[in-house]
């Protein structure tokens, strides 16, 4: 993973003279995987549409098991068919040059490498 390049989200990449040589966004498209899972994982959250903030209820602040499980399954398809170290995983921001607390402070990322970890490590044992 290139630690040195920006990250912006892709609805975020206004770069018309290709300066940063992102190829309007096709950079992430072409050396990154992306999953997303549907929420957004803060407490006290608020929206400022229409120039006005509102609070948003705090329901499904976290992930839910379902959606944890799928992502290890997943996850460990993805690291299995392309050899991608658990160093790798990371968070949106994570990655340099973000300025985003993506995908939220209730997403714990050291746990998720923990768990993927814990999780390849049953399936490789049940597989025997």
């Amino acid at each position: 993973m290139n630690q040195e390049s920006s990250c912006v989200h892709a609805e975020e990449c206004q770069d018309p003279e290709n300066s940063l040589n992102l190829e309007f966004g096709q950079y992430w498209n072409n050396h990154y995987i992306a999953i997303c899972l549907s929420g957004w994982f803060c407490k006290n959250r608020q929206s400022n549409t229409r120039q006005f903030p509102r609070k948003i209820p705090n329901f499904f602040t976290k992930p839910s098991k379902k959606q944890i499980k799928s992502l290890l399954y997943l996850i460990s398809i993805l690291r299995k068919k392309y050899n991608i170290p658990i160093d790798n995983i990371r968070g949106h921001r994570e990655l340099n040059g973000c300025d985003t607390t993506c995908p939220g402070e209730n997403f714990d990322l050291h746990k998720l490498r923990t768990s993927i970890q814990s999780y390849q490590e049953k399936a490789s044992s049940s597989q025997i």
